[in-house]
């Protein structure tokens, strides 16, 4: 089992560190914007219709899900702090 620092002289296993539970499907999402953002790339550079549409869309959307994962994470490094 691999351990994550919190302090010094404090460790905690890895699993307890992030939580996995809720961001299980992380990478899913990220692949998911990274898809929408290459097809609407594609879509500009052959000139086809609703490329920027697709473009802003996966931007956005991948932009949104960063924010709400660093927030997430935040809170998380708050509680593990505060239970210390």
């Amino acid at each position: 089992m691999s351990y994550a620092v919190v302090r010094s002289s404090e460790t905690v296993p890895m699993t307890q560190s992030l939580n996995y539970q809720n961001m299980k499907y992380e990478k899913l999402i990220y692949g998911l914007g990274a898809v929408i953002v290459i097809t609407g790339a594609l879509l500009k550079i052959f000139h086809l219709p609703y490329g920027n549409a697709i473009l802003l869309f996966g931007f956005v959307g991948t932009g949104l899900f960063q924010t709400w994962h660093i927030t997430q994470l935040k809170k998380r490094i708050e509680e593990l702090e505060n239970r210390s």
